[in-house]
Parts: structure tokens; sequence; C-alpha cells
């Protein structure tokens, strides 16, 4: 919205500003492509642009290294996405790049495509930032998904609800998340946080003596760690 005490020199160099930008925006664009038509240029490579500032790419990938193991080809797909995510933000923009299983078939095409914006989607709302996001990574998140918001809620009061009424729920929150993802190991939980492991050990005590919970217990991990998730879920995701 124009400022109404702005000058017709101020406005006028607004417009000029608008023009410049919706000249510079498809160049952007167009730049874009041809780096992911570089690094993707395999015979059965194929990409395009899409609205709203997306890009497809279909990456073909031999047969030997789609079956029987699929995450050779996946890897060698993560590896060229890293270099054009790379290429991107040397740029100076942000990029988030999803990528879905390898299908088998032309019937696997459409399951890997929906794959690949799930990915995209819960990469940006769990991660929060830039990134290259492969859905084999986000199984877990991709399910709880589907839970119906009730349920989910319900879920996460009943897990949470004690420790997020303390002044401290913040710290305890990452506690909780690096003890799981660290394998239940206070060294590698302390080197994470960069906590002395007595300090670790004092979060997991006042984690039970505030909600009853035993972060020694494997099940209490995973209905801590999921529920975690799930209030992740909850929040918005970011816009890349």
């Amino acid at each position: 919205m124009a400022d109404p005490m702005a000058s017709p020199f101020n406005l006028l160099r607004s417009r000029e500003l608008m023009v410049f930008t919706a000249s510079f925006i498809p160049h952007v664009k167009r730049k874009i492509l041809l780096e992911i038509r570089r690094i993707f240029n395999g015979p059965r490579d194929i990409s395009t642009m899409e609205s709203n500032n997306r890009f497809v790419v279909l990456h073909g990938v031999r047969p030997a290294e789609s079956y029987p193991a699929p995450s050779n080809a996946v890897a060698g797909t993560r590896e060229k996405t890293e270099e054009l995510l790379g290429r991107i933000m040397d740029e100076g923009l942000n990029a988030a790049v999803g990528i879905g299983s390898p299908a088998l078939g032309i019937a696997d095409l459409a399951a890997s495509y929906k794959e690949s914006w799930r990915a995209l989607t819960l990469g940006k709302k769990f991660m929060q930032g830039p990134g290259v996001y492969c859905i084999d990574d986000y199984r877990l998140e991709e399910m709880i998904s589907t839970v119906a918001p009730s349920v989910r809620n319900r879920f996460v009061l009943s897990n949470l609800k004690a420790l997020r009424e303390g002044p401290d729920w913040n710290e305890l929150k990452d506690t909780i998340r690096s003890w799981c993802e660290s394998g239940f190991s206070l060294v590698n939980t302390a080197k994470e946080l960069h906590l002395h492991r007595n300090t670790v050990i004092y979060r997991l005590d006042k984690i039970k003596a505030y909600s009853g919970h035993d972060l020694r217990d494997f099940r209490t991990c995973l209905n801590l760690y999921t529920a975690l998730l799930l209030d992740r879920f909850l929040g918005p995701g970011s816009k890349e």
C-alpha cells in the first residue's frame, strides 16, 4: 500500500522498483532451471518449472541402483540435490527440496511425486528451514500427520502437560529430544547440548519429578518423543 504522504518522486521510484522486480524474478527462475538441468543431465532426466516458484525433477536412475537396493538410488539423488541446493544458496536464495521414494515403474511415479511434496511439507514443518528432505527420513512424521486432531491433542496433553507448565519447558524439551535421538546416551546427549553429563542427569531427574516420566524406560521415551513431534506438527512450517 502506498504511503499517502509520499512524494511523487518516491512513488515513481517505487514503480521503477516494481518493474525491475517483475522482470528480475523470471530471470532468476530460468537461471535456477538451467542449473537444475546442468546437474540432472541424464538421458532420462526430466525437469520443469511450475507456478509458485516450484520446480519438478524426475531423475532417472539405472536399474542396478534402484533394485534390489533402493537406498542406493536415494543416496545418489540426495547427493545431486544437495549440490543443487548449494548452488542456489550461493546466489543468495533459500530453497527446500523434497525427495520421494524410487519408482520402479510408471505406476509408482504418481506415488513418488506425492511423497516428494509430503517430504517437503514435513521437512519444512519439523526442521523450520531450507534443506533437502527425503521421505524415508520422515516416515514417522508422515504417519503421525494422519492422526485425527482430537486424538493428537489428547496424546500431547497427556504426555507433556505437566512439563509444559514448568518454567524450564524449553530446556527439558531439548533434553528429551536429544536423549532420544542420541541413543539414550549420557555422553552423546551432553555433547550435543554442550552440557556436563551431571547436568543431563539432573534434567532427567527433574523430568521424572515434574511428570513421573522415567526417560530410562524405552516406552516412556517413545511416547514423549512422539508427543514432541505431534506438538511440533501443530505449529506453522517455514516458508521458502
